[in-house]
C-alpha cells in the first residue's frame, strides 16, 4: 500500500484539527524552561489547536494568503509552534535560525519576498532584537513585525500574543484553507558552504512525514516525547512537533 493511500488528513491544519479532536483537554504541549516568567507552561490538545488558528486569522488580518511568507526568528518559546502551523495554513511559514548573521537574514527574507516577521522581544538572549533593526533595514520586503512574548515598547511593532486573542480562530474548511500540493514551509540549509539556498515543502510532504514518524517510532497516544531541537529545524516541526500533536502524544520542549 502506498503511503498517500494510508492519509486520512493531506495539510498540516487537517492534522491539527485530528490531534486536537482526539486529545481534547489532555495536556499536548508542555514547555519547561531555566529561567523566565513562562517556565512551565502546559497547552492542551484543543487550546493548541485553537491558537494555531487564531494566528491564521492574524496573519490574514495582515494581508497574508497562500503565497504569502511569514517568517519567524524565534527561540523554543510556548508561542513558537502555534505560529509555524497558523503560518502554514494561512500562508508559507519561513523559520530562521536566529543566530545568524543580519545580513545572511536578511538576504533571505528578501529571496522569500517574506512579508510578515515574528522576533523575541528586548529579553530574548539569542541577540535578535538587538539586530533587528539592521536586518529590516536590509529586507524592505517585511511589512509587519510581531513582537513574540512581551511587549516591545514601539508604536511600530505590534505585539503577537495581543493581536492573536483579539480575533476567532480561522475556518478549517473555508475557502482560504490549505490544500494537499500547496506550499507550506520554507526552510533553510545550514549554509556551510556558502549562503543558505530555500527548501520547499508542501502540505503533503509534512502529512506524509508525520505519517512515516509515527510509524517508524512507534508513536501510541498518550506518550510523551521529549523534543530539544531548534524549531527552525525540519526535525523539531515535524519529528518532534508535528507528528507527536497528530498521534495523540505530549510534546516536552526542555
Amino acid at each position: 500500500m502506498l503511503i498517500a493511500d494510508r492519509l486520512q488528513e493531506r495539510t498540516v491544519t487537517e492534522l491539527l484539527r485530528r490531534g486536537a479532536e482526539h486529545g481534547s483537554e489532555r495536556t499536548a504541549y508542555r514547555f519547561v524552561a531555566d529561567t523566565g516568567k513562562d517556565t512551565h507552561v502546559a497547552i492542551s490538545f484543543t487550546e493548541m489547536f485553537r491558537r494555531s488558528m487564531q494566528a491564521s486569522s492574524l496573519f490574514r488580518e495582515l494581508g497574508a494568503d497562500r503565497h504569502t511568507v511569514i517568517a519567524y526568528l524565534l527561540p523554543a518559546l510556548p508561542q513558537t509552534l502555534e505560529i509555524a502551523w497558523g503560518a502554514s495554513d494561512a500562508g508559507i511559514v519561513m523559520p530562521i535560525n536566529p543566530y545568524l548573521e543580519p545580513d545572511v537574514i536578511s538576504s533571505m527574507l528578501m529571496k522569500a519576498d517574506a512579508r510578515i516577521l515574528c522576533i523575541e522581544g528586548p529579553s530574548g538572549s539569542e541577540g535578535t532584537w538587538e539586530k533587528c533593526a539592521a536586518i529590516l533595514s536590509a529586507a524592505p520586503s517585511v511589512k509587519h513585525v510581531l513582537v513574540v512574548g512581551e511587549s516591545s515598547g514601539s508604536t511600530e511593532w505590534r505585539s503577537y500574543e495581543e493581536m492573536r486573542d483579539a480575533v476567532a480562530p480561522a475556518p478549517v474548511d473555508g475557502p482560504d484553507a490549505p490544500r494537499s500540493g500547496d506550499i507550506a514551509a520554507y526552510f533553510h540549509t545550514g549554509g556551510t558552504t556558502g549562503h543558505p539556498k530555500i527548501a520547499r515543502l508542501t502540505h503533503h510532504n509534512f502529512t506524509c512525514m508525520s505519517l512515516i514518524a509515527g510509524f517508524g517510532a512507534g508513536l501510541r497516544e498518550g506518550d510523551v516525547i521529549g523534543n530539544g531541537m531548534p524549531l527552525f529545524h525540519v526535525g523539531a516541526l515535524v519529528m518532534a512537533g508535528l507528528a507527536p500533536f497528530a498521534w495523540g502524544c505530549c510534546i516536552l520542549r526542555l
